[in-house]
C-alpha cells in the first residue's frame, strides 16, 4: 500500500473521530443540569377600603403577578386607613401599596400622625385610576347646581375626612359656606340610604367612577349628579393642590347623558425603595400588560393609562423609570 493511501485513510479516521467527539459534546451539552428555578419572592400589596376599587384592583394585581411572574407569590391585604397603609410600606410590612397621591406625598415629605418622620423608603411605580367627588341630589329637592344646596340637608362625611374637606372647598368655591347648609356626617352607603329615605337632600361621595353606591343611587329616576362650576376650580385648587379638574364622562351612570364636571385625585401604586430594580421593572410592565384583566376586576381600571403612569408626586422607583424610558424609545 502506498504512503498516500495510508495517509488518506488516517485523515478519514481522524475526521470520523472529530465528528464523533463533536456529536458527543453536543449531546452532553443538551443533557446538562437544567437552570435552577428563580428564588421565590413574596410580595404583599397593601390596599384600603374593603369592597372598593382600590381593593378589587389590588387583589386582581396580586393574582396577575403570581400567575405571570416566575417565582413571585403576591397577596393583597386590606385595611380602612390610608395613613396606616403608608406606615406599613415604610416599615416593610408590605412591599407595594395603593394610595391616593396626597397621602403618598405627605407621608414621603413629612410623615404621618403615627410615624412623624418622612417616609423616604416610598417610591412610585404608576398612577392608576382617579377618584372623584360625586355630588348626588334628589331631583325633588330642587337642586340644579351647588348654589342650590343652601338651606338643604347635605351629607359631607365625617369632619376632618377627605370627603368633608373636599365638600367644604366646593361649597366655598360656589359662595356657599358650611353654615348655610345643614351638614350631616354621612357619606357612602349611609348617605345613600338617607337620600332614599328622604332624610337627606344631597351628599358628597368621594369614590372612583362607577362606584356601586353611586350607580345604585343614580339608577333611580329621582336622583341626579350635580356638576360644579368651572369658575370655582381656582378656589378649590388653592385650598387643596392635589384636587384637580375631573370629568365624569356622559353615560358613566344611568340618567347621566352629559359630562359632569367635578374634582378628583389620582390613586397611585407605590413600592419600597429596596425592592430590586429588575423586579420593579417586571412588576410595572406586567401591570400595563394586564389591563384587560384589571378592568374585569373593577371598571375604574379603565382609567389606567401608561401615558399617565409616571406622573406621580413622589420619586419614581428606578425600575419603573426604566420601563417608562424604554416605552418612549420604542414608540
Amino acid at each position: 500500500m502506498s504512503s498516500g493511501a495510508r495517509f488518506g485513510g488516517g485523515r478519514a479516521i481522524t475526521e470520523r473521530v472529530v465528528r464523533s467527539l463533536l456529536v458527543t459534546i453536543v449531546a452532553l451539552s443538551g443533557c446538562g443540569t437544567p437552570p435552577a428555578p428563580p428564588t421565590p419572592v413574596d410580595l404583599t400589596i397593601g390596599t384600603v377600603f374593603a369592597g372598593s376599587a382600590w381593593t378589587a384592583v389590588g387583589k386582581s394585581l396580586a393574582d396577575v403577578y403570581s400567575a405571570k411572574l416566575p417565582g413571585v407569590r403576591a397577596t393583597a391585604t386590606t385595611n380602612e386607613d390610608l395613613e396606616s397603609t403608608a406606615d406599613s410600606l415604610q416599615r416593610g410590612d408590605v412591599q407595594l401599596a395603593i394610595e391616593d397621591v396626597e397621602t403618598a406625598y405627605v407621608a414621603f415629605s413629612r410623615g404621618t400622625p403615627q410615624m412623624a418622620e418622612p417616609h423616604r423608603d416610598l417610591r412610585a411605580m404608576a398612577v392608576l385610576f382617579s377618584i372623584a367627588v360625586h355630588v348626588v341630589a334628589r331631583t325633588t329637592a330642587g337642586i340644579e347646581g351647588i348654589g342650590d344646596l343652601k338651606g338643604k340637608r347635605v351629607g359631607m362625611g365625617a369632619p376632618g375626612s377627605p370627603t368633608h374637606r373636599a365638600a367644604a372647598l366646593i361649597l366655598e368655591g360656589h359662595g356657599v359656606g358650611v353654615k348655610h347648609i345643614t351638614p350631616v356626617p354621612l357619606t357612602g352607603d349611609a348617605a345613600a340610604a338617607a337620600i332614599r329615605e328622604g332624610t337627606l337632600d344631597a351628599a358628597f361621595i368621594y369614590v372612583s367612577f362607577q362606584n356601586p353606591v353611586v350607580t345604585a343611587l343614580t339608577g333611580a329616576d329621582d336622583v341626579r349628579l350635580v356638576p360644579i362650576q368651572r369658575l370655582s376650580l381656582g378656589h378649590i385648587q388653592e385650598g387643596h393642590h392635589f384636587l384637580k379638574s375631573t370629568t365624569i364622562p356622559g353615560g358613566t351612570y344611568k340618567n347621566q347623558e352629559e359630562d359632569v364636571l367635578t374634582v378628583g385625585m389620582d390613586v397611585v401604586l407605590l413600592c419600597r425603595q429596596s425592592v430590586p430594580d429588575a423586579l420593579v421593572y417586571d412588576l410595572t410592565k406586567t401591570l400595563f400588560d394586564s389591563l384587560p384583566v384589571l378592568r374585569q376586576a373593577h371598571p375604574s381600571a379603565a382609567g389606567i393609562d401608561p401615558d399617565r403612569g409616571p406622573t406621580s408626586a413622589i420619586p419614581l422607583h428606578p425600575g419603573a423609570a426604566r420601563y417608562y424610558r424604554e416605552r418612549e424609545l420604542l414608540r
